[in-house]
């Protein structure tokens, strides 16, 4: 390939590319979900078995299956994905196939065949009406729902000038305020939190419901029809049963306080903070002796610029202190941190980790096999975790602020998606994006999701991918490597990947390091704007690391510090390549390592974290520097 920039198609005829033959594709077939050239599109038109099938072609071409594919799994029974649904229960109000009828509805009364059912489901309302109700009503009561939230937070500012009052005349009481409030008000707020979600989820999956309305409507059978009209039935259902907005808004969070400094020393435990209703908050509004302070959701504002403060002064101690060689670093191996692990399963103690970082402000993120995504404090305590439906397969931090708040990127086995989770107060899911490949490893860059996918043809190959992280679009696509000589001209010879483990970008160095089997190598590739249409361009290796002693067997993880130098965890040691490396000076600096599995560099609390497979506990490693003479 030249070194030339082209553009990429993503999608190719399917039976050429069988026969090892890369073609632009004209038509697409509904029923096999497959995209063929006119050739092919003229051949499965004659064969018999697909002569009925629809083609679209011209306008109608589609530029993503993801539709086509939901519509295709909508006659099916969820319980059994190869079975197609043909029973109605009403009595539960649900569609299903032959199979569940024995072990679910066996006893329910009046379970009929769906074909004679068709008219009576379908006859409340069709589906554009289901859709304009849905969203309209789900986007209503969001709307309201904001409303009386931002209601809320307006009263926040009198509760901080509040707290600062006490802060200045009883600093040590008030951090005992603090703590208590933080506490309380977390619990009292889980149901906005849980209402903001409901709803989110709902609309976004009415949005999506109306795309495929489109499509269903259009070239979907009849079969496919009706499973989406009850769908759509069934949210409608469950947005206008669902009740605990009346009782979210019938609630207003208050402060409650003393009148004088006295009762606030001597009696602490009055101190709450509360959910009272209208009626009661009616009762007492003519009251003069107690003023009251409505407070919203950004109460914990306080804790969050305490933790905010500590991240900024770790930070700014670290850029504008000495700057400590750390290529230099010496572990301190009588001073090791256990953090401990539990499983999810009753059975067993152990678990794995499958991918390992921390925070700026020391935070530890472990993502387990166990399909878990945990964060610990900086004193090891566990703070919240999610539980993912996929088997997952690496994550990378891909937004992190002052106040705390931070987004984790997470990829699954063999999967194209490559799901968002933010962190406030606990854990939430946010967008999904879909890659045109399967996604092995990711890493965040400057502006772009770097990923490694691996790409299926005749064999597998690897590609390394910038992906715009709200869109999942590759911006540029690296799927041949050169290696550089000393005067950065290209050798003529190739890097092949031919068995990838990890991906890590390090932004200060503006460099790329991969893991591969035995083998390490760092790659020249910049990150730049987003481009509309994916570019390819040849990824220039300036560095590889391989066959030499120590033997680097079976890399299992690799990452970087803000100084460029590397981190490669093998089966056995970890060990630091300084950059630039001369004369391949490897440094051991964990020996041992036999089941770790993961590995991060935590510069601001100077320590190493390991994370193991089939392991109780991970280890933090502290380090130090030379004393300077």
């Amino acid at each position: 390939m030249a070194d030339a920039i082209k553009e990429i198609t993503t999608f190719k005829c399917g039976p050429c590319l069988f026969d090892g033959d890369t073609v632009e594709p004209k038509h697409f077939c509904v029923n096999c979900l497959e995209y063929l050239c006119s050739a092919c599109a003229r051949e499965h038109r004659r064969h018999k078995s697909s002569r009925e099938h629809t083609i679209l072609e011209d306008n109608e071409f589609p530029q993503d299956v993801t539709l086509f594919e939901e519509m295709k799994k909508l006659p099916y029974c969820p319980k059994h994905p190869n079975v197609e649904i043909d029973q109605h229960c009403p009595s539960h109000d649900v569609l299903f196939c032959s199979q569940c009828l024995q072990k679910d509805h066996g006893l329910c009364e009046r379970v009929t065949n769906l074909a004679c059912s068709l008219e009576e489901i379908s006859a409340t309302k069709n589906q554009m009406e289901l859709l304009n109700d849905l969203l309209t009503k789900s986007k209503a009561k969001q709307t309201e729902f904001f409303k009386h939230l931002e209601e809320a937070r307006i009263h926040v500012n009198a509760v901080e000038l509040e707290i600062n009052s006490f802060i200045q005349t009883l600093k040590h009481v008030v951090q005992n305020i603090e703590r208590t409030l933080n506490e309380r008000f977390t619990k009292v707020t889980q149901p906005f939190k849980h209402y903001d979600e409901t709803l989110s989820n709902i609309v976004k999956k009415a949005s999506f419901y109306e795309h495929m309305q489109a499509i269903t409507s259009r070239y979907g059978t009849a079969k496919q029809n009706v499973a989406l009209n009850f769908t759509l039935s069934v949210l409608l259902k469950e947005l206008e049963s669902n009740d605990s907005i009346d009782s979210v808004f019938s609630k207003q969070i208050q402060f409650l306080k003393s009148n004088n400094f006295e009762d606030l020393i001597s009696e602490l435990n009055r101190y709450d903070v509360v959910l009272r209703s209208k009626d009661e908050r009616a009762s007492d509004i003519c009251s003069d002796e107690e003023d009251t302070y409505e407070d919203a959701l950004d109460h914990l504002q306080t804790n969050k610029r305490d933790e905010a403060t500590q991240v900024e002064q770790l930070m700014i101690a670290h850029e504008l202190g000495p700057k400590r060689p750390l290529r230099n670093l010496a572990v301190k191996h009588d001073d090791i941190r256990l953090l401990k692990i539990e499983s999810q399963k009753p059975e067993t103690i152990m678990c794995s980790i499958v991918a390992l970082h921390v925070l700026s402000d020391g935070r530890i993120l472990l993502l387990q096999q166990e399909n878990i995504l945990k964060l610990h404090s900086r004193t090891l305590t566990l703070i919240s975790k999610f539980q993912f439906k996929q088997n997952v397969k690496d994550m990378c931090i891909s937004d992190q602020n002052k106040n705390g708040l931070f987004t984790v990127a997470v990829c699954f086995e063999q999967s194209r998606t490559i799901t968002f989770i933010e962190h406030d107060v606990t854990f939430q899911e946010r967008h999904t994006i879909h890659c045109s490949d399967n996604v092995f490893s990711i890493s965040m860059y400057v502006h772009h999701l770097v990923a490694l996918v691996e790409t299926k043809g005749l064999k597998s190959s690897y590609e390394i991918q910038l992906l715009d992280k709200s869109t999942g679009h590759a911006c540029y696509a690296f799927d041949e490597f050169k290696r550089m000589n000393d005067t950065h001209s290209l050798h003529g010879t190739n890097v092949v990947i031919v068995k990838p483990t990890r991906i890590y970008a390090c932004k200060t160095k503006m460099k790329i390091t991969l893991a591969d089997a035995n083998t390490v190598y760092i790659f020249k590739i910049e990150d730049g704007d987003c481009n509309h249409q994916t570019v390819c361009a040849v990824g220039q290796c300036v560095w590889k690391l391989s066959d030499i002693e120590p033997n680097l067997n079976n890399v299992r993880d690799v990452k970087c510090d803000s100084q460029g130098h590397v981190y490669a965890l093998t089966k056995s040691y970890l060990y630091q390549i300084p950059q630039p490396c001369i004369n391949y000076n490897l440094r051991c600096l964990i020996s041992d390592c036999r089941t770790a599995a993961a590995v991060a560099i935590d510069e601001y609390s100077q320590s190493i974290v390991l994370g193991h497979q089939n392991a109780d506990r991970a280890h933090v490693y502290s380090y130090s520097f030379p004393t300077d003479k």
